[in-house]
């Protein structure tokens, strides 16, 4: 596969190294839904801030670009994306603090049942908190250099390469070159801004740049809400777009979006009315 941040849809659907392995593209959707998701809770409960979980599940992103689901844990491996995507934001968490989070559950579930095989009484509260101290630090142990091996095998994969360029700035970027309508550009920031959130979490970040999400979300997003574009290609050269990659990510994104629920502003959106809903060229 391409050495490069960036694939074809051919080499992540067809010839990836979880595709080698048997595993279809419909199941790679599913767990990549899932590694979001886990990175998006975790991320959260450390309270770290939006880039750091965006930039997180870039990092997964990459490394199963290039690795193969069957032979990588992903909860594992999205447990040291949280904690390498810490230290690249300078938001920084400490191993202990992920590791108390991501296997919290995990813990005391052992701890319950190492308790039990060791007869362990639990209403003996000296013989309990000392058996339970004592596991306790060895799975943390155990759990902390799992992470940090995680970890390295991440930052080796993808050629210790942490230069996430995520689509925020260029959505901004384009938004302002849209309307000055204010009730407007707040209704098109919130779908654009749902649109790119639900992006992140698919191959398509994969296949382009940040700015055709970004601009791509825009022009989805005015579409729904009826709101026309700018005349011409002249505020897609200002923001560097090239016109003919930007259709491929519009159809690509029309062809994933069936419903969109974003809040009070559009309840459902279906896929025949985005499409047929011509692009303004002026």
């Amino acid at each position: 596969m391409s050495r490069s941040r960036y694939f074809t849809r051919r080499e992540l659907e067809r010839n990836s190294p979880s595709r080698r392995d048997g595993i279809t593209v419909g199941k790679e959707s599913k767990l990549r839904s899932q590694y979001c998701s886990h990175i998006q809770q975790i991320g959260q409960k450390l309270r770290l801030p939006h880039l750091t979980i965006a930039t997180a599940i870039m990092l997964c992103h990459r490394f199963y670009a290039r690795q193969s689901h069957a032979k990588n844990c992903w909860h594992t491996v999205a447990s040291s994306c949280i904690l390498l995507a810490s230290k690249v934001q300078d938001t920084p968490r400490s191993l202990s603090d992920v590791v108390s989070v991501v296997y919290c559950r995990e813990i005391q579930d052992r701890i319950t049942s190492l308790m039990m095989k060791h007869k362990i009484n639990p209403h003996d509260v000296r013989e309990r908190d000392e058996f339970c101290e004592k596991i306790v630090k060895i799975l943390r142990r155990e759990k902390k250099e799992l992470i940090l091996a995680a970890e390295m095998i991440v930052l080796k994969t993808i050629g210790f390469d942490l230069d996430v360029e995520l689509p925020y700035k260029a959505l901004v970027a384009a938004l302002k070159r849209l309307t000055t309508d204010d009730k407007i550009t707040g209704l098109l920031t919130e779908v654009a801004w749902s649109l790119v959130e639900e992006w992140l979490k698919t191959s398509l970040c994969l296949q382009y740049k940040p700015k055709y999400i970004a601009v791509g979300s825009v022009v989805v997003a005015a579409r729904v809400l009826n709101v026309k574009l700018p005349a011409g290609d002249k505020w897609l050269e200002e923001l560097g777009v090239l016109p003919e990659r930007l259709d491929e990510v519009i159809r690509w994104m029309q062809s994933k979006l069936c419903k969109v629920k974003t809040r009070e502003v559009i309840s459902f959106v279906s896929f025949y009315e985005i499409t047929t809903r011509p692009l303004e060229k002026g």
